[in-house]
């Protein structure tokens, strides 16, 4: 695994242990079987749902950019992480908060984060453009 790779994934860690205090969540649940079987129980309760998933990888997706960014990243390495970024919005302005329309998936982002809009200001700034709305 790619360190990259594993910063992004200890990014979700981060966001899941920190962010849900009040129910900790996780993106899946599975059990492995001692012959090497894996069985996915995600809807056992306590994993995020798809629209909460969609938002929670475009914060992850917005942070990792910018910490690319502040490194000094190659173009290239900021380049395919931008687009990772725009798929990862449209999938959160589509899924998450279902084009606007949802009070109270706005309300969830609002709880668990808060610091979304600063993130997104900074990715404007950091990409010279604004996101498309």
């Amino acid at each position: 695994m790619r360190y990259l790779d594993l910063e992004h994934e200890y990014g979700h860690v981060r966001q899941l242990t920190e962010r849900f205090d009040d129910q900790p969540l996780r993106t899946i649940r599975v059990i492995e079987y001692p012959d090497g079987r894996v069985k996915d129980i995600s809807d056992q309760g306590g994993a995020l749902t798809t629209w909460q998933n969609t938002i929670t990888e475009y914060h992850n997706r917005l942070d990792e950019f910018l910490r690319l960014e502040k490194r000094d990243a190659n173009s290239e390495l900021l380049k395919e992480h931008a687009q990772g970024v725009k798929y990862w919005r449209e999938q959160y302005l589509n899924k998450g908060l279902k084009g606007g329309r949802s009070p109270s998936r706005k309300s969830w982002v609002q709880k668990h984060f808060s610091d979304l809009p600063i993130l997104e200001s900074r990715y404007k700034d950091a990409v010279g453009s604004t996101l498309e709305e």
